[in-house]
C-alpha cells in the first residue's frame, strides 16, 4: 500500500471519527430539545387550562356565596362561566396522558351540573347550596387530579430527556475515545513509518560514500520507500559493477 494511501486512509478515519461524534451531538440533542418542547407545549398548557379553570371556578363560586349572603359580586359570572369553558375545551383538545381523558370528562360533566344549578335561581338547592357545593368541590377534585397527571407526566418526562442527555454523553465518550485511539498511532507510527526508512538510506549513502558499494537494503515494503529502496540497491549494485569493471581494465 503506497504511503499516501495509508496518509488518506488515516485522515480519512479522522475525519469520519469527528463527523460521527458531531453528527451524535446534533442527534441527541435535537431529541432532547424536542423532549423539552414537548414537555413545555403539551403539559405546560395543560396545567395552564387547568389553573385558569380553578380561578374561574373558584370566582363563580365566591359570587353565588355573595349572593346568598346579599353582597354585590364585582365580576360577571357569564364571563367566567366562557373563561372556564373556553378552557376546558382547549384541555379537551390536549389530552396527552393516559388516564386524562375520562377525568376531563368526568369534569364536563360535573361543571354542566354545576352550571345549571348556578343559573337555575329559583331552585330551592340552589338557596341551599348544598347541591352546588358539591358540585364545586367535585369539580375541584377533578381539576386537582387533571394538574396531577400533568406534573407527573413533566417529571417523567424529564426524567427521560436526562436519561437521553446521559446516553448522549456516553455515545460522545465512545466516539472521543475511538478518535484518541486512532490519533495515537498515527502520532506515533506513521512518522516512524516515513523517517526509519529515510534514516536507513541516509546511513547506506554514507557508506557508499565512503567507497562500500556492496550496501543494501532489505525491502519489506510495497510502497514508495519500497521502490525508492529497491532503486537504491540497483544503484549500488550498478556502481560496484562500474568499479570492478574498470579495475579489471587498469589490470589489462
Amino acid at each position: 500500500m503506497k504511503i499516501k494511501t495509508k496518509i488518506a486512509i488515516g485522515i480519512g478515519v479522522l475525519v469520519i471519527l469527528t463527523l460521527a461524534q458531531g453528527i451524535v451531538c446534533n442527534i441527541f440533542l435535537m431529541k432532547a430539545s424536542e423532549a423539552s418542547g414537548k414537555i413545555l407545549q403539551d403539559n405546560g398548557a395543560s396545567i395552564e387550562y387547568t389553573k385558569e379553570m380553578m380561578a374561574a371556578i373558584d370566582q363563580i363560586f365566591e359570587i353565588y356565596i355573595r349572593e346568598k349572603n346579599n353582597i354585590k359580586a364585582n365580576k360577571s359570572e357569564e364571563a367566567l362561566f366562557k373563561s372556564f369553558e373556553k378552557n376546558l375545551l382547549s384541555e379537551k383538545n390536549n389530552i396527552t396522558e393516559k388516564g386524562e381523558r375520562e377525568i376531563v370528562e368526568n369534569l364536563s360533566k360535573m361543571y354542566h351540573d354545576f352550571k345549571k344549578e348556578a343559573m337555575n335561581k329559583n331552585s330551592e338547592l340552589n338557596k341551599s347550596n348544598h347541591l352546588l357545593i358539591d358540585h364545586y368541590i367535585k369539580i375541584k377534585e377533578y381539576l386537582v387530579a387533571v394538574l396531577s397527571i400533568n406534573m407527573e407526566a413533566i417529571n417523567h418526562k424529564n426524567d427521560i430527556a436526562k436519561g437521553m442527555n446521559k446516553k448522549a454523553l456516553l455515545y460522545i465518550y465512545i466516539v472521543e475515545v475511538l478518535t484518541v485511539i486512532w490519533i495515537l498511532p498515527l502520532l506515533f507510527i506513521l512518522p516512524a513509518l516515513i523517517a526509519n526508512p529515510i534514516e536507513e538510506l541516509k546511513e547506506k549513502m554514507r557508506e557508499i560514500a565512503k567507497g562500500n558499494f556492496k550496501q543494501k537494503i532489505i525491502v519489506v515494503r510495497n510502497d514508495e520507500l519500497g521502490e525508492l529502496a529497491e532503486e537504491f540497491n540497483q544503484m549500488a549494485e550498478k556502481i560496484y559493477e562500474y568499479q570492478h569493471k574498470g579495475r579489471r581494465n587498469d589490470l589489462f
